[in-house]
């Protein structure tokens, strides 16, 4: 709450309209310096590419972005504190391969659409009312030295993922929070959290289209927490010899830990697949069309969820707790393996 009115007072207070004259200049408010950005470049504002915005502006300042198209093929690198304010995601649409937050700047990005892959590593980083057209990546494992830790809002961000690319990708050492938002990809899962990464998610919705994926993949220790949200998985099952495998509303697998609170999950397939993990439930919904409603997938079975690394049964089995639950599945067989795959 305290981002969302800082970012309406600084609106309010710079007068950035779609139909405002633009008359801003190089002052400083609250110790923090404005530096402006419209297509048209000077003398209306300071630049007409965001990039030349970011690289002049100091460490701290708020870069403010008039309504228009800006096309900027290359990555922009952000490495210093800064705030990037646009009017509505409707008005500015930021065309770039990447957004790359790191060395650990803290950055706000609001009020615009952004069109290419935002990467955030070792850094924190707060998107509000911003639309994303490509993959959030944070954390994701680029060398052999882990990461350190970052940290991702996203509040009342739409996110619609790339064919190949999942919508939000969570990857070690990294701390998420969406609120308000939506994700939805195409091509893979949805929403991935991995590594001992950790995600909290509220009045949200998750959307599955691909009969691939999943809407939600938790695996390597990650620990995930969903409350006052929908995961859809409407997607239409190509191949019969996927009964026990995708797609699926959730899968959590390799020791992580998944808390649903009045959480309602519908999918055409499988629900939620637990293969080597903790599931708690309270309050939630699932309807499994054509699937299981809730599944602890138990070794040995012949049965592989890729790209999950096989499990040690001894040290870790699985366990699925709950209350106040309703749940709906299409399968009748229960935690068991069909006798087909003993």
């Amino acid at each position: 709450m305290n981002i969302l009115a800082k970012v309406i007072g600084l609106l309010m207070m710079i007068g950035l309209t779609a139909g405002a004259t633009i008359t801003w200049a190089n002052v400083s408010t609250n110790g923090q310096v404005i530096v402006t950005v419209c297509p048209q470049g000077p003398p209306a504002c300071q630049f007409s590419k965001i990039r030349e915005a970011i690289n002049f502006a100091a460490n701290g300042a708020i870069i403010m972005i008039a309504p228009g198209t800006y096309m900027e093929q290359e990555d922009l690198t952000i490495s210093k504190n800064l705030t990037l304010l646009g009017p509505e995601p409707q008005l500015v649409l930021l065309v770039t391969d990447r957004i790359s937050i790191e060395e650990f700047a803290q950055v706000m990005i609001s009020g615009l659409t952004i069109q290419g892959r935002i990467r955030v590593y070792e850094a924190q980083a707060t998107l509000a009312n911003v639309d994303v057209i490509g993959e959030i990546n944070v954390n994701k494992v680029e060398t052999e030295q882990p990461p350190k830790h970052s940290q991702l809002t996203l509040v009342s961000v739409y996110v619609l993922g790339k064919e190949t690319l999942a919508a939000l990708f969570i990857g070690p050492a990294a701390e998420t929070i969406v609120s308000e938002s939506e994700l939805v990809s195409p091509g893979s899962d949805v929403v991935v959290v991995t590594q001992n990464a950790q995600l909290i998610m509220s009045h949200s919705l998750i959307r599955n289209t691909f009969y691939l994926g999943s809407g939600l993949w938790a695996s390597g220790g990650a620990k995930v927490w969903l409350y006052d949200t929908q995961i859809e998985s409407s997607v239409t099952v190509v191949a019969p010899d996927r009964r026990l495998g995708f797609p699926a509303g959730i899968v959590a697998a390799e020791s992580s830990d998944l808390v649903l609170q009045r959480t309602k999950i519908f999918s055409t397939y499988h629900g939620v697949l637990v293969k080597n993990a903790r599931l708690h439930m309270e309050a939630s919904h699932v309807v499994a069309i054509g699937g299981w409603g809730v599944s602890l997938v138990i070794e040995p079975c012949g049965v592989r969820l890729p790209p999950a690394v096989e499990p040690s049964p001894q040290t870790f089995e699985g366990l699925v707790t709950g209350r106040q639950n309703e749940i709906t599945g299409a399968s009748d067989r229960g935690d068991v393996c069909p006798s087909e795959l003993e």
